[in-house]
């Protein structure tokens, strides 16, 4: 379990196709118009997928598609969260000096989780 301010995932989940996803409920008073940011989700999900998309169709080798497809998300979390967050791949380590198994998308306060070391590849600990 991921200590309190720290969100790690294993595998990166991609949204469903285009057909398949669950649209935003549209707000019941007719007076008041659909915030701004359900708009904006709306096409961050559509360019995301697309992204996606272009990635799978371009490369057949699974290693390469996976970490391209891992920067795409890593890449669009970093421009999306508020700064005092972080983003990286790599491993945690707890309190007894155990570490993780690889992870492909950390999300972590930076201010109460430095960074142990971080690798060549970027990659942090």
């Amino acid at each position: 379990m991921a200590p309190p301010g720290l969100l790690a995932a294993r595998n990166t989940h991609v949204a469903p196709a285009a057909a398949e996803r669950r649209r935003w409920p549209a707000i019941e008073d007719a007076t008041m118009p659909q915030p701004l940011w359900v708009d904006n989700l709306e096409r961050l999900s559509e360019s995301l997928l697309a992204q996606l998309a272009r990635i799978r169709a371009g490369s057949t080798h699974a290693t390469t598609k996976g970490g391209s497809l891992e920067a795409v998300v890593r890449r669009t979390l970093r421009e999306y969260l508020p700064g005092y967050f972080g983003v990286a791949s790599g491993q945690i380590a707890n309190g007894k000096h155990e570490l993780s198994p690889q992870l492909d998308v950390i999300v972590y306060d930076q201010s109460a989780f430095p960074h142990l070391a971080v690798n060549e590849d970027s990659s942090v600990v």
